[in-house]
């Protein structure tokens, strides 16, 4: 695949079957999605099954780090794309987010690519996200749901901090500046 996409887990069988048919549904059909459980115990492993996709591939850490940045690692550790996209597993993407940000990165030459998310709530949009133009000095909300980089990216910025469990998408981002990698908006 061309893409892989990682998505880190924990007890969220309810929204995680409409994050993985947001992915299943991308014009973009290229891709493998990595489902990585931090150690669930709920139905997420039989939501991710029950979608049939060969694509699709699903692994539960035998026990509960609390947060994403270990399970990203482990699933980094198995991917097979030469870029790769993150989801968070109670968010959505449009069908076109993938291919516009593999297009974007590819025609731009770029080693990561984002786009603007939208914070949505029972009554509405609440907010926006995107990249801060200085991570460090920032107080915006970040999601990695946006991105898109090229897996060689991590042999210069490193990977996911294996002992951050809050704010490990501030550190990436960090790292990205700070080794001023070529970054691009779709």
């Amino acid at each position: 695949p061309q893409v892989s996409i990682i998505i880190p887990t924990y007890n969220s069988s309810r929204t995680l079957r409409a994050t993985l048919e947001s992915v299943v549904n991308q014009e973009f059909p290229d891709f493998e999605v990595r489902v990585v459980g931090d150690g669930c115990t709920d139905e997420s492993e039989a939501v991710v099954r029950s979608l049939a996709d060969n694509r699709i591939f699903w692994e539960n850490r035998p026990e509960n780090w609390g947060g994403p940045s270990l399970p990203r690692r482990e699933a980094l550790a198995r991917a097979r794309g030469d870029l790769i996209a993150y989801l968070g597993h109670d968010d959505l993407w449009f069908p076109w987010h993938l291919s516009g940000l593999v297009a974007c990165l590819q025609e731009h030459d770029a080693d990561f690519a984002f786009s603007l998310g939208m914070l949505i709530g029972q009554n509405g949009v609440l907010g926006s996200f995107s990249l801060p133009e200085q991570v460090a000095r920032s107080l915006s909300i970040v999601s990695p749901s946006n991105w898109l980089h090229r897996k060689e990216l991590l042999s210069t910025i490193g990977g996911w901090s294996p002992s951050l469990r809050y704010a490990c998408d501030i550190d990436f981002l960090a790292r990205l500046q700070a080794a001023a990698m070529s970054t691009v908006f779709h």
